[in-house]
């Protein structure tokens, strides 16, 4: 999975899913736009079908923020493996460091929040939050994405992983 082609990768318990390439970028405004963006996908898959991609699919990343624009492809191409096989011939990190980190929010305050949750959720009807916190890494080498997600998913087999492209080119 390099940034030089552009892949992405999907993995649960079940499945993997790594595509090659990208055939279209699919750019959808805010929420109002959805019907917009169901015809610009139906009117992308009947081109990439028309172009001979079989059984064309769209990935991408859906921001929580409802007033940015997502960013979706349908790529050139895509395999479905079990997940054992799509990780198969990932490079090792050897000699990888960490030369600085910082998490937004930091770890004391994520902490303070998961523990208010627990709290209202206790109090409430409320069953299921998603929290993340995002951990900005600088490292003494080019790291090999592939090698971390083999290792996410080894370790946290019951997760679910991902990888995809930032449009800003990090």
């Amino acid at each position: 999975l390099s940034q030089a082609d552009r892949s992405h990768f999907f993995s649960s318990d079940q499945i993997a899913l790594v595509t090659q390439g990208v055939y279209e970028d699919i750019k959808i405004g805010n929420a109002s736009t959805s019907k917009t963006s169901h015809d610009e996908i139906a009117s992308t898959f009947a081109r990439a079908k028309r172009d001979g991609i079989a059984n064309p699919i769209v990935i991408g990343a859906l921001p929580f923020d409802q007033d940015k624009e997502a960013r979706l492809i349908v790529p050139q191409s895509y395999e479905r493996l079990p997940l054992h096989s799509s990780l198969a011939g990932a490079t090792s990190n050897q000699g990888l460091r960490v030369i600085s980190q910082s998490s937004k929010p930091s770890e004391a305050a994520f902490q303070d929040a998961v523990a208010q949750l627990l709290v209202r959720m206790a109090q409430s009807d409320l069953r299921k939050v998603v929290l993340s916190r995002t951990l900005e890494m600088q490292m003494n080498q080019i790291v090999n994405v592939s090698s971390i997600l083999a290792k996410l998913v080894k370790n946290q087999p019951q997760g679910y992983h991902f990888s995809i492209p930032r449009t800003d080119g990090a």
